[in-house]
């Protein structure tokens, strides 16, 4: 399927650039109350470990991305669209060079003050090859996706929200993966000096295939979650919401050593959302924070599905007008690209100083810790990042940038035919520059 849905954009592509050739000519275009415009991105990326290559020997990949954004922000409604190609071309390993394709659709249902529906929805289809850490590898990927959300307004105190998602992605070598998400949510508001009530139904559905180190034994799954949550304000601009629900999960017996179908849980969840450190007394900061402690949705190979804390927390700190510090602490579930459970904890701080009206410079380092479920590997990844980019005109930006990555894991990893050692020091070197008309 997504095999001719990229058939179909490749023969759009043609025309779109040619009409942008012809009303672009004068750097502006306008199509039905829409700014049309052509956008290119050019980089060249020193890689001192390459990774997916028989010795991970250093490279230089080149990269040119032509693409045509349209956006239209008249009347009630916004329209955001783009396609285009990338195109890779690489020093050493030239087997590896390709021409991707993608494009996306981003349209807000159009809506009035005070209407009662209103919503969005949006859909993206990217071709990319994709530096996984976790495998130690370099992935080609397909990714289709579309979303549809909205809001229906019952009466001034109860709203209905609406929400649908689908993913589906194809890899070589690793494991394809499908997904459906559903969540509906009716809400009650405006009592008890502001307080909510929302009544949720949460569906998910999970498939994917496996893939060659596995055999080709995939997942299966569908899981249901209720729940019942209380959300009201608590001081200034900070609320406050918690949660009680019930999750069930059912999948294949040939996912877990121990045969189980189907897993149930009751969870609870706790959440901070806005500045919870008074403005008053921390005028320059902004803060959220957010934890739950629940069943995933999704469980991977020999998971039992065990329940879970989640969370993030973030700070930030306008210490001047130009200057912002940052510091951030998430852990989440993921599933691998080899239908795997990972537990991600990171810790990272930032910084964000601008110098006059064009130039900016950007800063980050964080720790990672993750534990793949039902196995004992570990992994501790330790990066730092720093960009500089200017501004010169509405037309033209240029920048440069350094990336450092530590890897350090306990998984040698079954990757025949190459030298793939998982423990390593990497750096990139960048330069971009990116011309709009």
């Amino acid at each position: 399927m997504i095999h001719s849905h990229r058939q179909a954009l490749r023969a759009l592509l043609p025309l779109l650039v040619a009409s942008a050739t012809a009303t672009t000519s004068y750097g502006f275009a306008e199509i039905a109350r829409g700014s049309l415009l052509l956008q290119t991105n050019a980089s060249a990326t020193y890689d001192s470990y390459f990774l997916g290559t028989i010795d991970n020997a250093p490279d230089t990949t080149y990269s040119l991305y032509p693409s045509l954004r349209y956006i239209r922000n008249a009347g009630r409604g916004t329209i955001t669209a783009s396609t285009g190609v990338a195109f890779n071309r690489y020093e050493k390993n030239q087997d590896l060079d390709s021409d991707d394709l993608r494009a996306s659709l981003q349209v807000d249902l159009p809506t009035v003050e005070g209407a009662r529906f209103k919503g969005n929805v949006g859909l993206d289809y990217n071709e990319a090859t994709i530096v996984d850490v976790y495998v130690n590898d370099r992935v080609a990927t397909e990714t289709f996706s579309g979303n549809l959300a909205f809001e229906y307004r019952l009466s001034d105190r109860t709203n209905l929200r609406e929400s649908f998602g689908y993913s589906s992605t194809t890899r070589d070598l690793y494991s394809d993966q499908e997904m459906i998400s559903n969540q509906v949510a009716l809400t009650y508001k405006g009592f008890l000096r502001g307080t909510s009530l929302t009544a949720l139904h949460d569906m998910n559905f999970t498939n994917t295939t496996g893939d060659v180190f596995t055999g080709g034994v995939g997942l299966d799954q569908q899981s249901h979650n209720f729940s019942l949550g209380l959300s009201r304000p608590l001081y200034g601009e900070v609320n406050g919401s918690l949660n009680y629900g019930y999750s069930f999960l059912r999948r294949s017996a040939q996912e877990t050593t121990s045969g189980e179908t189907k897993s149930t849980s009751s969870y609870i969840s706790v959440s901070i959302d806005g500045p919870f450190l008074p403005r008053k007394r921390f005028p320059k900061l902004t803060s959220s924070a957010s934890l739950s402690y629940s069943q995933p949705a999704t469980a991977g190979r020999n998971d039992e599905a065990g329940k879970f804390f989640s969370g993030n927390l973030s700070l930030t700190w306008s210490a001047r007008e130009r200057t912002k510090l940052s510091i951030q602490a998430s852990r989440s579930m993921d599933l691998s690209l080899t239908d795997l459970s990972i537990e991600n904890n990171r810790i990272s701080g930032g910084f964000d100083q601008q110098f006059g009206r064009s130039t900016n410079l950007t800063g980050n380092a964080g720790y990672a810790w993750q534990t793949t479920r039902g196995t004992d590997r570990e992994d501790r990844i330790i990066d730092a990042s720093l960009e500089l980019s200017r501004t010169f005109n509405k037309y033209l930006t240029i920048g440069t940038g350094y990336t450092y990555q530590n890897n350090d894991t306990s998984s040698s990893g079954a990757q025949p035919g190459r030298f793939a050692p998982r423990d390593y020091e990497r750096h990139t070197v960048k330069l971009t520059a990116s011309v709009t008309f």
